[in-house]
């Protein structure tokens, strides 16, 4: 109906975790139909702990599928919101908690000694992952 404003969605998850100088990617999706090719925005409460370093959006008919890449700058928590706009003006927010964690290695031992080794060394939560030739 010309005029009327759509009810906008958007979903994505509550919380993410990623390791300071490390990236993790938060995907929201929308709906009903896009306003444009970019129909999502997405701002960070405090740049200073986790900054938004890439954005993109996939539409598919009346839904939108957009992703952001989240880079950890430092220790602490903040609130990264995205924002869904569709067609006919409706718009829809939701907020994802970004904990941003640093990892520290304390010691690796090398068995035997002296010979050159790879090491992979995983994390909970694996965001936190981490390969040393």
């Amino acid at each position: 109906m010309p005029g009327s404003v759509q009810n906008a969605a958007v979903s994505a998850p509550s919380t993410l975790v990623v390791c300071v100088g490390m990236t993790a990617k938060i995907v929201a999706t929308g709906g009903p139909t896009p306003a444009a090719a970019t129909p999502f925005t997405w701002k960070s409460s405090d740049k200073s702990k986790a900054d938004i370093t890439s954005v993109s959006s996939v539409i598919s008919g009346s839904s939108a599928k957009g992703e952001a890449t989240i880079e950890g700058k430092a220790v602490g928590k903040t609130i990264v919101t995205v924002t869904y706009t569709c067609k006919l003006g409706g718009t829809a927010s939701t907020d994802v908690e970004v904990n941003v964690i640093k990892v520290e290695i304390q010691s690796i031992d090398r068995i035997p000694p002296r010979k050159p080794m790879d090491v992979m060394v995983t994390t909970t939560p694996s965001p936190c992952r981490r390969e040393f030739p």
